[in-house]
């Protein structure tokens, strides 16, 4: 069972100052296993775990972009990640982050930190398990940058062989 968090953290890569420390060195490593795990997660939680019971906690969560989709200065993005989809929006409040959502597309890695609250009256969407929610991002980290596929995900059932080879 995943637990809750209220902060989310970079992956580990090589040259990290904590890898060099404690790993280079063969120096023991101070506190538990889980402790050291924690301080390197890239998400608080899975798409597909986020609900009601989750409004108003900080959350980080990190995957695909699935679709997106301007409305007047609001950009709303569907993220996938293996469980499922969850649904992010960018204010003009947050400039940096929202700059950088207007240059997303389709299948592009992100992380996103920001707050889960409620969905709008009449907003909602039953046909997804996080329907009654989305995430009001504050912070946007591009974690890798697609190329347009010549398909997504979500097509490749109704692809030619050719195409998907």
């Amino acid at each position: 069972m995943e637990q809750s968090h209220n902060y989310c953290y970079h992956p580990v890569v090589a040259g990290h100052d904590w890898v060099k420390q404690h790993m280079s060195t063969g120096t023991k490593n101070k506190g538990s296993a889980d402790e050291r795990f924690e301080s390197h997660r890239v998400r608080s939680h899975l798409c597909d775990s986020l609900r009601v019971d989750h409004i108003g906690q900080r959350v980080c969560l990190a995957g695909w972009v699935n679709s997106y989709r301007d409305h007047g200065g609001v950009i709303f993005i569907d993220l996938r990640d293996r469980e499922g989809l969850t649904q992010i929006v960018f204010h003009p409040e947050h400039a940096e982050a929202h700059e950088l959502a207007d240059r997303l597309r389709n299948e592009d890695v992100i992380q996103v930190q920001g707050t889960c609250v409620a969905r709008e009256k009449g907003m909602t969407n039953p046909k997804l398990a996080t329907g009654q929610i989305e995430v009001e991002a504050s912070t946007l980290v591009l974690l890798n940058k697609s190329q347009t596929p010549p398909f997504t995900p979500d097509e490749a059932a109704k692809v030619a062989e050719e195409t998907r080879l």
